[in-house]
């Protein structure tokens, strides 16, 4: 089965939602060493958490063949969902319902990345660093700024 690693990054931190921007690297190995997919994303009023399934969403939407993933994110909520408390797991056998009984937040979009990531073998890695973290995180991070600053421009 093919190993493909990907890699996600938001340009959007915190609650406060906002347009901006998403960025991924998919890896993968050829013969010839490594080869890449890059893409950046942009995203409208979504807040952090929003944003960072809408990175891997698409970055799923991208793999064709069933393979083992390797997911690298700085994300706490990805990592948790999947990861740690397995979250996902436990909402989609209570109807997509919290502990306390209310509506799972981004319900469709972690309900779309399940779809995607179904007949994958996933592991997701948290804040581990990488070739590509800091040039990723910069690349991002120039691209949201750019968005805010056009944002400030329509609003003078």
């Amino acid at each position: 089965m093919k190993e493909l690693n990907i890699y996600l990054e938001s340009g959007i931190k915190g609650p406060r939602r906002r347009n901006g921007v998403v960025g991924y690297i998919i890896e993968w190995k050829t013969d010839r060493g490594p080869a890449t997919l890059t893409k950046f994303e942009h995203v409208e009023d979504v807040a952090e958490n929003r944003a960072v399934l809408c990175g891997l969403v698409a970055a799923l939407s991208r793999i064709k063949e069933k393979c083992i993933l390797n997911i690298f994110t700085s994300s706490d909520y990805l990592y948790l969902g999947f990861e740690i408390e397995k979250r996902v797991e436990k909402w989609s056998a209570n109807g997509w319902k919290t502990a306390n009984g209310t509506e799972v937040k981004n319900r469709d979009k972690w309900q779309e990345t399940l779809d995607l990531l179904n007949g994958n073998m996933h592991f997701l890695r948290l804040n581990e660093r990488n070739e590509y973290s800091e040039w990723l995180a910069r690349e991002t991070g120039k691209r949201q700024a750019a968005v805010q600053q056009e944002r400030r421009e329509k609003d003078v």
